[in-house]
């Protein structure tokens, strides 16, 4: 009996974490879910592998805003953001399970939010597509205007490609290395695909971390294959593809120099937005802490006393932020 019902748990733990990894890019909604039917399959279950406990170190995060409801003036915003943020006690809890999925598994669901990511990008271009078409305005292929049509932050969207292209990279010797050529090109092309896109979404912090992961992945792979001089050349190659990608994409260059204020033009008072906007709210969110340096603000009142923090500042840039 306890055999057979753990072979159950098994069977809906897998189907239950395929349609999460399916739905996660372009059906939020849905995935949020299959993140309760896992966190409700978990309880029939509830085994943690001693081996694991380094991994429930995360839930403390979850823990830490489910003690700050307690002293929470907005506790609307307080049970939205335990809901928002669930995922950091569910999915530890699950994974620190004993015995769970077997390796071809684990490789189905990864392979089919790889699916998933390069279904949304190609209904973000078809829809980018069309709109230049009909209007002649190319702003549609970069960031927001590029994602809005699935309903996904550029950002988020730009860090489920990133990690679609390193679970590609990975799994390469078992999926393609002993096929033929036309694979081998077609994953290729997949990959390089990957990376436009990943550029065109010109998310700045998620292109900075591809670009330095990829760089250390090169120099690793080198070092430990005892072809290092090979993966020199190949990490030069790479930087001259991502300088190009940068460069070469408007958008992506505007925003870069927007991040290190060249030649001073990106100040609040020559022009709102991006960066400028972000220092003055550091500036606020560092008055904050310092008031409430022991326990912080409660788990929901965090914007609250941002905006509080706005209004009461006498510097005329404020009124910008409310």
């Amino acid at each position: 009996m306890k055999a057979e019902f753990l072979t159950q748990y098994k069977i809906r733990l897998y189907y239950l974490l395929l349609g999460a990894a399916v739905t996660l890019p372009f059906f939020l909604k849905l995935t949020n879910v299959f993140v309760i039917l896992l966190c409700i399959n978990w309880m029939t279950y509830r085994r943690v592998s001693i081996k694991s406990f380094a991994i429930l170190l995360i839930p403390t995060f979850y823990l830490l805003h489910i003690m700050g409801v307690a002293y929470s003036v907005n506790l609307n915003q307080a049970f939205f953001e335990l809901e928002k943020k669930i995922s950091f006690i569910v999915f530890p809890l699950i994974f620190a399970s004993p015995d769970l999925l077997n390796k071809k598994q684990y490789k189905l669901i990864l392979n089919s939010f790889v699916s998933s990511c390069l279904i949304g990008s190609l209904l973000c271009l078809g829809y980018a597509t069309n709109r230049f078409f009909l209007t002649g305005e190319t702003t549609y292929f970069f960031y927001h205007d590029l994602s809005e049509i699935i309903g996904m932050h550029a950002i988020y969207l730009a860090m489920y490609c990133c990690f679609s292209f390193f679970i590609l990279v990975y799994y390469y010797e078992a999926n393609v290395s002993n096929r033929g050529m036309v694979a081998k090109v077609t994953y290729l092309f997949v990959l390089m695909y990957l990376v436009v896109f990943i550029f065109l979404l010109s998310a700045r912090i998620m292109i900075a971390a591809f670009i330095v992961i990829t760089l250390m992945g090169l120099l690793i792979h080198g070092y430990r294959g005892k072809q290092l001089l090979k993966m020199l050349v190949i990490f030069l190659l790479v930087i001259s593809l991502f300088g190009s990608l940068i460069f070469f994409i408007p958008n992506n260059l505007e925003r870069f120099k927007e991040a290190i204020n060249y030649k001073s033009q990106y100040t609040v008072d020559k022009q709102y937005g991006g960066r400028s906007t972000r220092e003055l709210i550091w500036a606020c969110g560092i008055d904050v802490i310092k008031e409430n340096i022991l326990l912080g603000v409660g788990t929901g009142d965090a914007q609250d006393e941002l905006q509080k923090c706005y209004k009461q500042d006498e510097n005329k840039n404020w009124a910008l932020l409310y």
